[in-house]
């Protein structure tokens, strides 16, 4: 984490969310929530910023289904908020994280960098997992947030249906 924060436009419409000039606004796509946290951040801290991120900018809290951060906090308040969320924690290692395209980094001599060893890990964690990032990192009170939307499975071509004419040839 750093002290620098992203900023977003903020709501846009029931369920979205608009970041650079692009609206998301697929009301019930699931979430994928990066949280870079100091050391003995507790749950309750977390959460409240998370509540207040999503409340921001329009998301529901239910509709979070992964909570994706760096190795080094596989246990503790994130683990325990991701727990609380019924949520699916997944972790990476620094390196990783490091080699994302995010557009928010630390500086190389960061505490952060210094710490962890990645220049990122909100906005990183979410690229990571796969998901598209729709809010950049916001830090406050010890835990750094980013926000992403969850890419559908690739759109398998369909069959074109039968008709019953070919269903009696056959």
């Amino acid at each position: 984490m750093d002290d620098h924060s992203a900023t977003s436009a903020g709501p846009t419409a029931a369920g979205a969310a608009r970041v650079d000039d692009e609206t998301v606004s697929d009301a019930t796509a699931p979430l994928v929530v990066g949280i870079g946290a100091r050391s003995g951040a507790g749950a309750a801290q977390i959460r409240s910023h998370l509540a207040s991120v999503l409340a921001e900018h329009g998301l529901e809290p239910n509709r979070v289904q992964v909570v994706a951060t760096i190795d080094a906090r596989r246990e503790g308040g994130v683990a325990d908020l991701s727990a609380e969320l019924v949520a699916e924690l997944r972790t990476f290692p620094a390196t990783l994280l490091d080699a994302q395209p995010v557009p928010t980094r630390s500086s190389s001599g960061s505490a952060v960098v210094r710490a962890l060893g990645t220049a990122s890990v909100a906005e990183a964690a979410v690229v990571a997992t796969g998901a598209r990032l729709i809010v950049p990192k916001h830090s406050a009170a010890g835990s750094t947030i980013a926000v992403g939307l969850t890419t559908p499975p690739c759109a398998r071509p369909s069959a074109a249906p039968s008709t019953s004419d070919e269903k009696e040839s056959s």
